[in-house]
């Protein structure tokens, strides 16, 4: 049996005039044609196992700052000139 592979983005291609899609994730045999080429694409499943793509916290860890991406206000005096 072939070895499983699992994508590693989300992409479409052509497959002998056929639309295919793969999702993130997606568990594909090694020997199917859409991985020739592609290999780039996919990693092993068993290397998947332990952890997918790193999630950022949506909280600060105590003592972290965190950037929100806001400019700073201006001040009322500031803005008169």
């Amino acid at each position: 049996m072939s070895e499983v592979l699992v994508a590693l983005d989300s992409f479409t291609i052509q497959d002998s005039g056929v639309r295919r899609f793969v999702r993130y994730g997606q568990p594909v045999r090694a020997d199917d044609p859409i991985v020739a080429g592609r290999e780039s694409l996919f990693a092993k499943q068993s290397d998947m196992l332990d952890g997918e793509r790193p999630v950022e916290s949506a909280t600060a860890a105590p003592g972290e700052k965190r950037n929100t991406g806001r400019k700073p206000a201006k001040s009322a005096g500031a803005a008169k000139g």
